[in-house]
């Protein structure tokens, strides 16, 4: 597939709340458990379809969570077009640690408009050991202008769907601002190009803005 835009997009939270799984098993397809810590940035690439038939090769750059690489991962921030938050929520000081990430995001961010960032609570399936509940998060994510999903690196199917929410509501979003660092195209004639469908995803934001 020849794919028109590249998305330059980056993944954060603290160690060991499951980035690394849940970007691997959207990258791969299946289920990935990735045990091992991430040692400053991995970087994973994949081309995705969206509803209207657009191509986008997605850059994914997967951040360690340890505060040591902090220097290294800031780097990073810059010249992106959104952001994935997580936090593991079966751990409180995870949820604690996300207005960390946030503001460093926000602060280093080279656009002159807001990314598309999502908060994820990972580790869905550990249910009986959650200790974040889906209203605290929510009333987080409202409050920061984020949207809000829960996942598992065991259900492919839910990061499918939100790894597909996360790209429609870049690529509303970057039309609305063309000068987005993020976003590249191969053809520059592929700006001036009306798309029908992209009234209805602009209000994305709004429609998923409750999700899972």
């Amino acid at each position: 597939m020849t794919h028109q835009y590249v998305f330059r997009t980056i993944i954060l939270g603290s160690a060991k709340a499951g980035k690394s799984s849940f970007c691997k098993t959207y990258a791969e397809g299946y289920s990935c458990v990735q045990k091992e810590a991430t040692i400053g940035v991995d970087f994973v690439a994949k081309k995705h379809q969206l509803d209207d038939g657009t191509i986008i090769k997605v850059n994914m750059w997967d951040t360690a969570g340890q505060e040591a690489f902090r220097a290294i991962i800031q780097s990073y921030y810059r010249d992106i077009c959104g952001a994935l938050l997580f936090f593991d929520i079966t751990d409180r000081s995870s949820f604690e640690k996300v207005d960390f990430w946030l503001k460093d995001l926000r602060h280093f961010n080279t656009c002159k408009h807001d990314h598309v960032v999502i908060l994820v609570g990972n580790k869905s399936d550990l249910k009986d050991r959650r200790v974040i509940s889906h209203n605290e998060a929510l009333t987080y994510a409202k409050e920061n202008q984020l949207l809000y999903v829960e996942s598992s690196c065991y259900d492919v199917d839910n990061i499918e769907t939100i790894m597909h929410h996360f790209y429609t509501s870049i690529y509303a979003h970057y039309c609305n601002h063309e000068n987005c660092k993020g976003v590249k195209t191969n053809d520059e004639n592929t700006k001036s190009k009306v798309f029908s469908s992209l009234r209805d995803s602009i209000t994305t934001r709004e429609k998923y803005r409750n999700c899972c």
